[in-house]
């Protein structure tokens, strides 16, 4: 398999496994969408003109993550071949979970996850009496000084997850270099269909008009068009605007094109400077059965 070279947009990197980026200064990961908020954070150096090609480059990569919820959707793996350059160095002193492979990087969360998702009660309470009892019968059930990194700081896939450093970790001895190298290529390819499912679902995924405050365009809550083709597959509707060929379907093709001259001549007019947006506001208004406010009436009547 070919390997692809990652891709540098000012300091976010984009390398080819992964649907998002990294920020090579604060060393974790970026969905598209926050990227301005990240530049005006961290890096007040970059603006104007630069931050948003940055931001407009980003946005463009085909299969790129830009929110929060697409994020949600994004699976990483519980264990990584090598450490990840792109983000901060593995912590080594990793707690997991010998029932559910859960990392964390410190022992009070991991009791508190125990007790939630286990039902373990810690026999080393206050008040117990351990006179006479030996070390060994007091060692907590979790594996201890695991390698781990994680892809981002808080929300969605901040998850802690293991990796094997320069030196092996804890309960990972006697792994071959040609291993380790077979490793790596399962992930890359692991990750490539992780990428084009993701993709593909992006495609074929039906519209959903209930999630409207985390849409880009405000306009397409004002209209109303998201609700109106919920449960519809985007691709569907793509065919659907295809332009029509071939001389099977000429009276269709002449339809086409007269309706798109129609339009053509609508939208000339439906501008904002020739008819204002009060007046566009109130063509693509949803509550038809109120009559309209003066001085504008856009329904026929008797003495229109």
């Amino acid at each position: 398999m070919e390997s692809r070279a990652a891709i540098n947009i000012g300091p976010f990197t984009k390398p080819p496994e992964f649907p998002f980026v990294f920020c090579r200064q604060c060393k974790h990961g970026c969905i598209a969408g926050e990227i301005e908020t990240h530049l005006q954070s961290k890096h007040k150096s970059i603006v104007g003109n630069e931050r948003r090609e940055f931001i407009k480059a980003i946005n463009e990569i085909p299969g790129i993550i830009k929110n929060q919820r697409q994020l949600k959707k994004f699976k990483a793996m519980k264990q990584m071949p090598k450490a990840i350059e792109y983000i901060a160095e593995p912590q080594k002193n990793g707690l997991q979970c010998h029932h559910c492979q859960y990392i964390c990087t410190n022992e009070r969360v991991m009791k508190q996850h125990y007790r939630e998702k286990h039902e373990w009660k810690n026999p080393n309470a206050r008040g117990h009496n351990f006179k006479g009892v030996l070390p060994e019968s007091r060692q907590v059930p979790w594996r201890t000084g695991v390698w781990c990194q994680r892809l981002f700081p808080r929300r969605a896939c901040s998850q802690w997850f293991e990796v094997l450093g320069m030196e092996e970790s804890p309960g990972n001895v006697g792994v071959e270099e040609s291993g380790q190298l077979d490793d790596v290529e399962a992930f890359r390819k692991s990750m490539e269909e992780i990428e084009k499912r993701f993709i593909e679902a992006e495609r074929t995924k039906e519209i959903d008009g209930d999630d409207q405050k985390a849409e880009a365009n405000a306009w397409l809550a004002r209209t109303g068009w998201a609700q109106h083709l919920e449960g519809l597959k985007r691709c569907e509707l793509l065919d659907l605007m295809a332009p029509v060929h071939g001389e099977d379907e000429e009276e269709l093709k002449e339809l086409c094109e007269s309706m798109g001259r129609v339009m053509d001549a609508a939208q000339g007019v439906c501008r904002r400077n020739t008819v204002g947006l009060a007046v566009l506001f109130e063509i693509n208004r949803r509550d038809n059965d109120k009559k309209a406010d003066k001085p504008f009436e856009a329904h026929m009547e008797s003495d229109s």
